[in-house]
């Protein structure tokens, strides 16, 4: 299917952000990618030292085989995506140690480690699935853009460095990355800098945010809601959601989604098989631990400093086996030593015991990509261990995933010949993001997302097949405009849009359709001549 003007292009979606495909293009539609985490943890378990002192250049400059073997044991663990340790070779962060001519070789040098670190665990054998299509995974290299003011709380951070930030994005565009990362967004105005700066590159951008405690703001207290305005404009290929617990991140999903962020078609650049958009992407900061789980630490401002105690490994629910065997060899289920001497609790500062049941870390990870999720890593401790796991939690959920979307393909491809039958030719229109397979012959198919119902010519259509769930009246009238007189209406909705629906008097008969999609009723109904 195309949309009206357009090529037939799988690499399309609607809504697609700039560069669409980069991050998610083709065969990648439908997989579950495994991001790297932080390195500076895993490091300095290996006995680097990460600032010697307080004019010391960053680590890839002064580890470079250090830096290059962890980013090749993450990549032979899993991850499909490397980040160059990019985050402190600008100008800003370099001038302060004296070093700013050096911006763009060393930030050459922190990409070049993990394209070489790529090239090798390629040339190894990466024991990796294959994509849903089964075309080989594909390793990419991101450029990481981190807060230019460095780690300010968000009260203090400056006004954004549009400059800078557009500097630094460029260089990493020059060194050749191929996607940009942003991380650690912790106010609009910094969100609004480096995504212009990320998009005006042409590369694919992939803009990370810090949301505070309850999820539904961002560190610097503003309103998630807020990101619609700038996401609709500046179009990133992927939200990366960070958050002190997973608590926050269910709340900062659902927040994001009542906002409408996730119809806009700028969660994801890809929809999922079948069409099923995925809402959002979650990277958890510090340890994954349960909404209700884990220890949590918070800093005088409620803000998290990413070094959550850690579980205790006999703790936990039944999924344990090789995933949590690996985790211990990370440290990620060693019981803190505070927390084995009050017999699971902790004194938080002032603020008194907090204490909460840990879950495992692969549980945990499995709920998130249940919940949706396409992206997920480890956040500040990317250890090859907490990657392993995580590709292993990932390919298990894909699988499953992948044979519950061939179930519903074969029922909305059902659900469709019904109403192609009825129709029997002409234009036909697919509202709805995605396409299930392929669509039934004898047409002029048209694919458009909801979105854009309101742009989309009136009486044109002899078939119009539209997930009607959740529309607004307006929204239902608008689907009877666009078909032409005698044209059928086919939706899957619930009773109350079906209800709103019959009340047009332009539309006649609708009745169910004998045909269900998932998760809804089939109704097909006709325009009068």
């Amino acid at each position: 299917m195309a949309r009206s003007g357009e090529p037939d292009d799988p690499g399309r979606r609607a809504g697609a952000g700039p560069g669409a495909g980069g991050a998610r293009s083709g065969a990648d539609a439908g997989a579950i990618l495994v991001l790297d985490g932080g390195i500076d943890v895993e490091l300095g378990r290996r006995g680097v030292v990460l600032r010697p002192s307080a004019g010391a250049a960053p680590v890839p400059v002064r580890e470079p085989t250090a830096v290059r073997r962890l980013h090749l044991d993450v990549a032979i663990a899993g991850a499909d995506v490397l980040t160059a340790a990019t985050g402190e070779t600008h100008r800003r962060a370099l001038a302060r140690i004296g070093e700013s001519r050096r911006v763009r070789e060393w930030t050459d040098l922190a990409v070049r480690l993990a394209r070489e670190a790529s090239d090798a665990a390629e040339e190894a054998g990466r024991r990796v699935l294959p994509l849903p299509d089964g075309s080989p995974r594909r390793l990419r290299i991101a450029g990481l853009v981190e807060p230019i003011d460095g780690r300010a709380s968000p009260e203090d951070a400056g006004d954004g460095g549009d400059d800078e930030y557009r500097a630094h994005a460029g260089t990493l565009a020059e060194v050749g990355v191929d996607l940009l990362r942003l991380e650690g967004m912790r106010t609009i105005r910094e969100c609004d800098a480096a995504l212009a700066a990320g998009v005006a590159t042409g590369l694919p951008v992939w803009a990370g945010i810090q949301v505070g405690d309850d999820g539904t703001r961002l560190r610097s207290g503003e309103p998630l809601g807020a990101l619609r305005e700038l996401v609709a404009r500046h179009g990133p290929e992927a939200l990366v959601v960070a958050g002190p617990t997973n608590g926050a991140l269910e709340r900062a999903l659902d927040e994001l989604g009542r906002h409408g962020i996730s119809w806009l078609g700028v969660s994801l650049p890809e929809a999922a098989p079948g069409g099923r958009q995925r809402p959002v992407v979650v990277v958890p900061r510090g340890r994954m631990a349960a909404e209700d789980g884990g220890w949590r630490r918070n800093g005088s401002d409620g803000s998290h400093d990413g070094q959550e105690g850690e579980p205790d490994a006999e703790r936990g629910g039944a999924e344990a086996g090789d995933v949590r065997a690996s985790l211990r060899e990370a440290g990620a289920d060693r019981a803190d030593g505070a927390a084995t001497e009050h017999a699971g609790e902790r004194t938080n500062g002032d603020r008194g015991i907090e204490r909460r049941d840990e879950a495992p870390f692969d549980a945990v990870a499995s709920r998130f990509l249940e919940r949706g999720a396409s992206l997920i890593g480890p956040g500040d401790d990317g250890s090859p261990a907490r990657v392993g796991a995580l590709r292993t939690v990932a390919d298990r959920v894909e699988d499953l995933l992948r044979e519950r979307m061939a179930a519903e393909d074969a029922a909305w491809s059902d659900w469709l010949d019904e109403g192609a039958r009825r129709a029997g030719g002409g234009r036909a229109l697919w509202l709805r993001t995605g396409t299930p397979g392929e669509p039934p012959g004898g047409f002029a198919w048209e694919i458009a997302d909801r979105s854009e119902i309101h742009r989309l010519p009136r009486d044109r259509f002899s078939l119009v097949a539209a997930d009607a769930r959740g529309l607004a009246i307006p929204e239902l009238r608008r689907l009877v405009d666009l078909l032409e007189a005698g044209g059928w209406l086919l939706v899957a909705a619930g009773d109350t849009e079906a209800d709103m629906l019959r009340a047009d008097d332009r539309l006649e008969g609708l009745a169910p359709a004998g045909v269900d999609p998932p998760g809804a009723r089939g109704w097909i109904g006709r325009r009068r001549h």
